[in-house]
């Protein structure tokens, strides 16, 4: 029996089994402790620790190499989905429409993104499309070149907050950190920082 384990902080054990599932569809399944699939000639089991955030992987085959690529299978899905709660799921055409935001939030919830991220425009729509679910609504200021002056970007920050965005991403003045001209950098993040009640 090869025996392995993978951290899952932040993830839903639970729904890591149950998209499990779907992977081996030639094999009988037992759901008694997490999930067990079972061939004629090997098995590989996962199930959620009860003390700690990981997931056991058990896998025996007739051979070493076949347990470590069940395990690998298991292994790969966690990751999938460990690294999906990193991505924001983006669309910032100038040219999206209603029913491509409508898209990208059910993609957002399926597929269990960090974030929506979209033009201003559409934070209250996106917001009353996730508002029960767990991806946030994410915006932007000064995009995309960055050139607005601070009391504008504080002003886009405002009514991003005023939207009920969950987070901002702020395009800097890039010409003023190629003159070295750190403090006025500084300056603009401050002003968008304070835009958004410190947070």
């Amino acid at each position: 029996i090869i025996k392995d384990k993978v951290n899952i902080k932040g993830i839903d054990a639970e729904d890591i089994i149950k998209k499990a599932a779907n992977l081996f569809n030639n094999a009988e399944k037992n759901t008694l402790d997490g999930i067990k699939f079972i061939w004629e000639d090997k098995w590989v089991h996962l199930r959620k620790s009860n003390t700690e955030p990981i997931i056991r992987i058990y896998a025996e085959a007739p051979d070493k190499n076949q347990a470590l690529e069940l395990i690998d299978k298991i292994k790969s899905l966690i990751w999938v989905n460990s690294l999906s709660s990193l991505i924001d799921h983006t669309n910032l055409r100038p040219d999206a429409l209603h029913s491509d935001i409508e898209i990208l939030c059910k993609e957002a919830i399926q597929y269990k993104f960090a974030s929506v991220c979209i033009n201003p425009v559409y934070v209250s729509y996106a917001k009353s499309i996730l508002k029960d679910e767990n991806p946030k609504v994410c915006s932007v200021v000064g995009f995309p070149l960055g050139a607005d002056s601070e009391e504008m970007k504080y002003a886009e920050a405002r009514f991003l907050i005023f939207q009920g965005v969950d987070e901002i991403d702020m395009v800097m003045n890039t010409a003023f950190l190629k003159e070295r001209k750190t403090d006025l950098v500084k300056n603009e993040i401050k002003k968008v920082v304070e835009a958004a009640d410190g947070n």
